[in-house]
């Protein structure tokens, strides 16, 4: 997002990141302000997990799927609402309590990892 740029140019200059969205663009599914945020916040991680044979099973080596664990980090980001027009705080792709998956479309400068 052109805004996540201007942020990050306010923070070149001051040295710290502006406390509201730096420039006003509105968000296409609400028509109101994109979201922003300095801090902390819950991303989507995915890592591969070596798969456990059945007992009595032949061991294959190289069976692993993919799992998915959500991390706190500390970040700079803007997003939409997406589609469902829920604010899920920039998660997209993962499952809500209410068994359908959030879509918030996020832009992430990430400036450190905990």
């Amino acid at each position: 997002y052109y805004s996540l740029a201007e942020a990050e140019k306010i923070k070149r200059k001051y040295g710290k990141y502006p406390e509201k969205l730096p420039v006003a663009i509105n968000d296409h599914f609400s028509g109101k302000p994109l979201l922003y945020k300095v801090g902390s916040h819950e991303v989507k991680e995915t890592y591969l997990m070596k798969e456990k044979p059945a007992p009595g099973a032949m061991v294959q080596e190289d069976l692993c799927t993919l799992e998915y664990r959500i991390k706190t980090i500390q970040a700079v980001a803007v997003w939409s609402i997406g589609k469902n027009k829920a604010n899920e705080n920039g998660l997209a792709r993962t499952s809500a309590t209410a068994g359908k998956f959030t879509d918030d479309l996020c832009a992430l400068l990430v400036i450190s990892q905990q």
